[in-house]
């Protein structure tokens, strides 16, 4: 949630890289961060919104929240696949985060796209 390191982190890869697509899971924290960074760089933004409530998967871990509401365990991760399968990206920036940045960092680096990891 620290918005003045986004904000220094996507600049930079901005300047180096030329962003032409920013590719977001739609989270809070880091990823709605960086959407508005877009959004004001004017830069397009691919967002990749985890379906947590859609059980229909034949893979889906059913859990339940502390209300009771159900959901998928692995919607985060299948969101994260999906992120590097459609949108294809060339670099990725990982901020500080948990599990889920954990997730994404490894798949990353399992199919050979560079990370800026920032969490490390």
């Amino acid at each position: 949630a620290d918005a003045s390191l986004v904000e220094r982190a996507l600049s930079a890869v901005h300047r180096k890289h030329g962003i032409s697509v920013l590719i977001e899971g739609e989270a809070t924290g880091a990823d709605t961060l960086s959407k508005l960074w877009a959004e004001r760089n004017g830069v397009e933004v691919a967002p990749y919104p985890a379906k947590w409530t859609d059980l229909s998967y034949p893979d889906a871990v059913i859990r339940k929240r502390r209300d009771g509401t159900q959901y998928d365990a692995k919607a985060g991760g299948r969101r994260n696949q999906q992120m590097i399968e459609h949108g294809k990206p060339s670099v990725a920036v990982a901020f500080p985060g948990g599990t889920g940045t954990a997730d994404m960092v490894r798949r990353l680096k399992r199919a050979a796209i560079p990370v800026w990891d920032l969490g490390a």
